[in-house]
């Protein structure tokens, strides 16, 4: 093999392992972005539509009702507060609904239909008293209903929330191991290709290059020293085998014409 074509091999090899390096970088990346948008879609979004259902049952349901009763608020602005607020819900749960949902959820999903049924039939009567003008009758529901109708709602709510969470937890671990598994194999990958580039390159300057030019050093100074007999101990087919048969041709070359003076100065 020609050294040019070890050359060519060697650069070949170590640019081969920088793309093995760089694909699984990328793959890697790759994987972790799938991860993380996995734990948006399926924890982060869901988390946001079950916040916005309890912060409309919490704030414009029963905010509206508290001021209503107090004065603070008109009838007419209250029921549009709550129709918001229904719309809100309404929207929201149905879009959770389509989420892909383990059986956990799906229990509690459960759960939550019927409490939210009751909350829904609690607001249209403080819809119709609020329409009517009796504002007088929203104490007395504030005190004794509204409560028992929204809290079950709202732990519900809480249950699916600390469920995102800790799905969203679990998914986030699980990128992080990914992620130090394929940093470590691509820093062992690095350390690999750096250890084995190393000592191909010096096995081929030494073997291939330096080693034998010495001996061609060697030989040369031996046919200086008027030593024509010395061999050199090269049989390649490459630039250095040319460089030994060159130097055995001077020397044939030499001892030859040593031979012919020789032989002319015994006659």
């Amino acid at each position: 093999m020609k050294i040019s074509t070890a050359l060519y091999a060697l650069v070949c090899g170590l640019i081969a392992l920088t793309v093995l390096v760089g694909g699984a970088g990328l793959y890697g990346k790759s994987a972790t972005l799938d991860g993380l948008n996995e734990a948006y879609e399926d924890s982060v979004v869901p988390m946001r539509r079950l916040m916005r259902i309890s912060e409309a049952y919490g704030v414009a349901f029963v905010d509206a009702v508290h001021k209503t009763s107090d004065g603070q608020m008109t009838p007419t602005e209250a029921v549009a507060q709550m129709r918001g607020a229904q719309a809100t819900i309404a929207q929201a749960w149905a879009a959770f609904q389509q989420t892909e949902l383990a059986p956990e959820e799906i229990a509690l999903m459960q759960r939550a239909g019927p409490l939210m049924q009751r909350a829904d039939q609690l607001l249209e009567r403080v819809v119709s008293l609020l329409q009517a003008g009796r504002t007088q009758e929203l104490e007395q529901i504030a005190s004794r209903e509204l409560y028992p109708a929204v809290d079950p709602i709202s732990e519900v709510i809480d249950a699916l929330i600390e469920y995102s969470t800790a799905n969203a937890s679990t998914i986030y671990q699980r990128e992080v191991a990914s992620f130090r598994v394929l940093f470590g194999l691509l820093i062992g990958l690095t350390v690999v290709g750096a250890v084995v580039g190393l000592v191909l390159a010096t096995w081929l300057i030494r073997a291939r290059v330096t080693g034998p030019l010495e001996e061609a050093g060697r030989f040369a100074q031996e046919i200086a020293n008027a030593n024509l007999a010395s061999e050199i101990r090269i049989q390649r087919t490459d630039e250095i085998g040319a460089l030994a048969r060159s130097l055995r041709e001077m020397r044939d070359a030499l001892r030859a014409m040593v031979e012919l003076i020789n032989a002319n100065a015994n006659q």
